[in-house]
């Protein structure tokens, strides 16, 4: 039986998922995708974003460093599987939902929206945490581009 690398030749950078969604697509799952004229390599902006756009919002995938020595966003990052998270890093424990608290803030504070429109959709208790965030679906998604490009 062929090994995976033999079925779907892919550079280092794209994962097995999109190995298989490039294939699907007729993209030739090189380093370029011939048939848009994307290099992925330069272009990874283009091929995840770490949130969705929702109908009353955002879901946004979020790695959160606790006990940092300051509360900042840090960019964005590319996990092994192919997708986007944002980079977090909060001054406070993971104690009694400290941390989550602090991420809460910071994002609120970074997409000028009020705290309480911050919601964590899952992972509370884990380091990538996925948010919900409720407001102006094409405001958010203007400010989370611009957020994510200044941060690159």
């Amino acid at each position: 039986m062929p090994r995976r690398d033999e079925i779907f030749p892919t550079p280092h950078f794209v994962s097995f998922a999109q190995a298989v969604l490039y294939r699907a697509a007729g993209i030739d799952g090189g380093s370029h995708c011939s048939h848009a004229g994307i290099d992925l390599r330069e272009n990874k902006a283009m091929v995840a974003k770490p949130w969705v756009r929702l109908a009353d919002g955002v879901a946004l995938d979020v790695r959160v460093t606790p006990r940092s020595e300051r509360d900042a966003i840090e960019g964005v990052e590319y996990r092994a599987d192919g997708r986007a998270v944002l980079k977090a890093r909060v001054r406070a424990a993971p104690f009694e939902g400290g941390a989550n608290d602090a991420l809460r803030r910071l994002i609120a504070r970074e997409l000028r929206v009020a705290a309480r429109q911050v919601e964590i959709a899952s992972g509370a208790n884990a380091r990538l945490k996925r948010l919900r965030i409720v407001g102006d679906v094409q405001m958010l998604d203007a400010t989370l581009g611009r957020l994510t490009a200044a941060r690159s």
